[in-house]
């Protein structure tokens, strides 16, 4: 396969880490305001709240916040978009879905949206795999695959 220099590039295409910095600096925008809402509303109410904000310690966990609000324990995952929340789509990992399944109840995400208005919205799901869901029409789509391979050893007599 040739490239040809000359041709235009498909959009979208060639920005790819340009495109992965401004979302993460839009997801770190996401987490700040979520927990600058959480201390101003929740600490307000509980003044024993909890609040870690543990995607900047371990991003593995499938959540970025763990909240322990009048002694519950509220696991968010943020996502946050510049988009409104009608027009928006959010890509979840398949670890943040087992997590979500696994903890049921306690498990939230904020959607933020209007992220770089003046005022951003933040939208509460929570337990978003809850059958049927009691707020929203959930709907779970795969959009991409991990490929693995690993090469055949011969055997050689």
């Amino acid at each position: 396969m040739t490239i040809d220099p000359g041709k235009k590039k498909k959009p979208g295409k060639g920005h790819y880490h340009q495109t992965q910095l401004q979302n993460m600096k839009t997801g770190e925008k996401g987490e700040a305001l979520v927990m600058f809402a959480l201390k101003n509303k929740w600490g307000k109410i509980d003044p024993k709240l909890k609040l870690s904000h543990v995607s900047k310690i371990d991003d593995s966990l499938g959540y970025d916040i763990h909240a322990v609000f009048n002694g519950e324990d509220h696991l968010i995952e943020v996502k946050a978009t510049k988009g409104t929340f009608n027009t928006s789509r959010i890509f979840i990992s398949e670890n943040e879905v087992e997590v979500a399944k696994k903890e049921g109840e306690n498990y939230y995400i904020y959607f933020v949206s209007e992220i770089d208005s003046r005022s951003p919205k933040i939208t509460v799901v929570k337990n978003p795999f809850d059958k049927p869901h009691p707020d929203f029409n959930v709907c779970l789509q795969p959009v991409s695959h991990r490929l693995s391979l690993k090469k055949h050893h011969k055997v050689v007599n």
